[in-house]
């Protein structure tokens, strides 16, 4: 189907498809013929283009509709992604915090170790300190 000249201001003239106005120039014809019905309701030829323009706005209707559905769906699936994102983040962010726990732990347990090495050794030097001065200067007492 050819698209008329929407453009044409000549009076009478008809908009709409060349189908249309072939259709209209008969009708205009056989009203002329004697015996013709008069005034048959030119509504039912001027529908059609209505016809086709509330067929093009349905698909255009239709059209907007599926490019939400699309905008949506892509949308879902970002935020799908983002709630991915943040689920890793949060484990790799869990997974640090219990890692950076742990090497505390164990440098507090390094610490007490030598805490407790150091307590034991000034104790030992003590004791020999006290044995030093016990054989060789039994005078002298070492302060405990």
């Amino acid at each position: 189907m050819k698209s008329f000249d929407y453009t044409n201001t000549q009076p009478k003239a008809e908009v709409g498809t060349e189908e249309v106005v072939k259709e209209k120039v008969t009708l205009d014809k056989a009203q002329n013929l004697p015996g013709a019905i008069p005034n048959i309701n030119e509504a039912e030829f001027i529908a059609e283009p209505k016809t086709m323009i509330e067929a093009i706005e349905q698909e255009r209707q239709k059209a907007l509709y599926k490019e939400s559905e699309r905008h949506n769906n892509i949308n879902a699936a970002i935020n799908s992604k983002f709630d991915e994102l943040k689920r890793i983040e949060t484990e790799r962010d869990l997974t640090i915090q219990k890692a950076f726990n742990k090497a505390q732990q164990d440098l507090d347990e390094i610490d007490n170790l030598i805490a407790e090495r150091r307590t034991g050794i000034f104790d030992e030097v003590k004791e020999i300190a006290q044995e030093f001065n016990a054989r060789f200067n039994p005078e002298s007492k070492l302060e405990e």
